[in-house]
């Protein structure tokens, strides 16, 4: 009888040990996954939409897929600094991982060091998409009259080397980033740009620049769109 007893105590231990070690190897499992923010399905989150808990959900990843992506992707435990804050694009039916450019701000103020300085030019509206320039990001060049050409003195068709933009009317980030921010978008036929350098001087290409606005009465500029510096 005793051994019968020991045997059940035996097998119901063995029961308990494989619980154990169910949950075990269940929450160890977790340790090999990151976690993600993530947009549910079917939330269709808009533009302007302010964002709450009932928007997002958890995402796992396991770690060896992972990759890079950390560096692009909000982690969950950000969870709390995003929910409340306002959507800079559509999320759409689907759903999907939120990034961490998905809620960069504009800066409030142009960026200038030392002795730099900044001049506004006008640019023809009518010939340019003005939302595709973003400030910071995008560079652009602008058409001279070929009595200009010698000042540029690069032989590139009468078109300048492209500027750093600094801002285009009121705007100092990408027209979503702005109107997420509750910034209106206006004046963009005046685009910023660097005038002098650090050490306060005005180069070449700003001088010549200058040059054909003050033959041409200010005439607003054609412009040509660049890729940010260094991109390929």
């Amino acid at each position: 009888m005793k051994g019968i007893q020991g045997l059940v105590i035996a097998i119901l231990l063995g029961f308990i040990g494989f619980a154990f070690n169910m949950v075990y190897l269940k929450t160890n499992r977790d340790f090999d996954h990151a976690k993600f923010i993530g947009v549910r399905k079917g939330a269709d989150v808009r533009q302007g939409t302010r964002i709450t808990k009932t928007h997002l959900e958890e995402i796992k990843i396991p770690n060896e897929n992972v990759g890079n992506l950390r560096e692009y992707a909000l982690p969950w435990g950000d969870l709390d600094a995003v929910v409340g804050r306002t959507a800079n694009r559509n999320y759409e039916e689907v759903g999907g991982i939120l990034l961490r450019s998905d809620f960069r701000t504009a800066p409030d103020e142009l960026d200038l060091v030392a002795k730099e300085s900044a001049i506004s030019v006008p640019i023809d509206t009518r010939t340019t998409v003005t939302s595709q320039i973003v400030p910071g990001s995008t560079r652009l060049a602008f058409y001279l009259s070929p009595q200009n050409n010698r000042e540029l003195n690069d032989g590139n068709d009468n078109w300048t080397k492209p500027f750093e933009v600094l801002a285009i009317g009121h705007r100092l980030g990408s027209r979503q980033i702005s109107n997420s921010q509750g910034v209106r978008s206006s004046n963009e036929n005046m685009v910023t740009l660097k005038a002098t350098n650090e050490q306060g001087e005005t180069s070449q290409q700003m001088k010549a620049l200058l040059n054909h606005l003050t033959r041409n009465n200010f005439k607003p500029l054609r412009v040509k769109i660049y890729a940010p510096k260094g991109k390929q």
